[in-house]
Formats: structure tokens, sequence, C-alpha cells
């Protein structure tokens, strides 16, 4: 999978918890802040190993890189009604708490299927953090933030790969003798020249 599609993946997952009552998107995407609650995700220090595992699939290679990246999501929220009896608006911090189970949602059986179905592994990196501030002196934004290990498959496949190999010349051959290159000599041609 690309980048683009890990990103895909990750954000389906995190909405498939949440669901419609949170807005969920990557913090560096272009927008105006959404009304709580909020759930912003971050994807940074993705790194793929050195050397790829190489199939012949189709009549090209297909190199496949372990990969890992760092997912940060935040989680914003207006938090819970502090006491639904009491007949007043008191709300109580509970951004750790809905993210703890998201923590535990990852655990599921439905969402185990889903990561393996997309090559993924999601586990949690340390502790959800609260982070909650206070805004202007007044009033507290209820925030938690947790940072995930992702490990995913890079797959990378050249498209002209193929058309590259159908046309070769290479040494002098032509396009018909190259049709089926394997990557490996099977014979070597020899001639003796006398000097």
């Amino acid at each position: 999978m690309t980048i683009q599609q890990l990103r895909q993946n990750l954000l389906q997952l995190v909405k498939l918890h949440f669901g419609p009552k949170y807005n969920v998107y990557y913090a560096d995407e272009k927008r105006t802040r959404p009304q709580l609650p909020i759930v912003t995700l971050k994807l940074k220090n993705a790194g793929m190993t050195t050397h790829p595992n190489e199939e012949w699939r189709d009549g090209a290679t297909v190199k496949s890189h372990s990969s890992t990246a760092m997912l940060e999501i935040n989680l914003f929220t207006p938090g819970a009604q502090a006491d639904p009896d009491a007949g007043r608006d008191a709300y109580q911090n509970s951004a750790c708490d809905e993210l703890t189970g998201f923590c535990h949602y990852l655990e599921y059986p439905a969402t185990e299927v889903f990561l393996f179905q997309n090559d993924l592994a999601v586990e949690l990196e340390g502790k959800v953090l609260d982070v909650t501030a206070i805004l202007d002196g007044i009033e507290p934004e209820f925030r938690a933030m947790a940072e995930f290990t992702v490990d995913f498959t890079q797959t990378v496949t050249d498209p002209n790969a193929k058309e590259f190999m159908d046309g070769c010349t290479c040494a002098g051959g032509s396009a018909g003798r190259n049709e089926n290159f394997t990557g490996y000599f099977t014979s070597v041609e020899i001639t003796e020249t006398e000097e």
C-alpha cells in the first residue's frame, strides 16, 4: 500500500469507531475547525526496511517493504454531563475515557478482521495522556492524546517496468529475446576466438 492508502485506511478505522457524532480528520488538512467533539489524526515518521522482499508477479518484479509509522490521535470533547439529575449544565472531563475506548476497540474481533484485511497492525505506544488546557483563563478544553505504532507493508510496483522489459534491447539483444526475462541468467552462449 502507499502512504496515501494508509492514511485512508486509518481514517476509515477511526471513523468506524467514533461514528458520525465526531468530526474526524487529519490535522494537516486546510479547513475551519468544526464543532466539538473532534478527533484529529497526524501520521508521522513513516519508515521502511532498507532491503525489500521481491516477488515475481504477472511478469514483473514486485518489491515489498515492511514499514512502520507513528499515528498521533488527539481527541477534543465538550465532556460528559457531570450530574444529569442535578438540573444544571456542569461537565466533567471525559476525553481520556473516550480515547481509551478507541484503544479497546482495536481489540474487538471485527476490528481485528478489518486490520488483517488491510494488512495493518495498530498498537498503543505508551499511555493515553490528558492534555486538557484552560482557554482564555475561563473554560477548560477537554483533550486527550495518544500515539500508536502502525505496522504496514509498502508495495513498490513500477507501472512502466513491464513495458520497458518487453521492449528491452539490452546488450545488443532484441525485444523477442528478452520477452521472458526473469532477472538472472539461465544460460550463457560462449564463442571462442583465436588471437
